[in-house]
């Protein structure tokens, strides 16, 4: 994963709010979007090798998101992420498996990537204006 030049920024598109909407983006594609931190759960897909701080969460009002901030510029990637489940440590179901996170370079959200697990999301670099 090349690191963050300046100006640029990471930012989680989430797999269930993207199927819902309908949403598409694409490398090359000028976006402005509103953002959220974060919820911290995501950092715990990759145990520690990438870190993400900022989502796009389309229903960031209802859930409590904490307050939404602008941000604009050019996609320059996009990472297919998904992850392993495994049994939940109380035995309720079914969580993500910390540190399973695998990426996929995509130019664009549709079609899927071919992948192992489950797809949560996608982590899209933004070179800011």
């Amino acid at each position: 994963m090349p690191p963050l030049g300046d100006g640029e920024r990471d930012v989680w598109l989430i797999e269930w709010q993207v199927a819902e909407d309908a949403f598409n983006v694409a490398v090359g594609e000028q976006v402005r979007w509103d953002v959220v931190d974060a919820d911290p759960i995501r950092l715990g897909h990759f145990g520690g090798r990438r870190t993400v701080t900022e989502e796009r969460n389309t229903y960031a009002e209802q859930l409590g998101a904490g307050p939404e901030r602008p941000i604009a510029g050019i996609v320059t990637r996009i990472d297919q992420v998904s992850v392993r489940y495994g049994s939940s440590a109380n035995g309720s179901g079914q969580e993500p498996i910390p540190g399973s996170a695998m990426q996929h370079a995509a130019r664009t959200l549709a079609p899927r990537m071919p992948h192992e697990g489950t797809i949560v999301g996608w982590v899209v670099r933004i070179r800011l204006d």
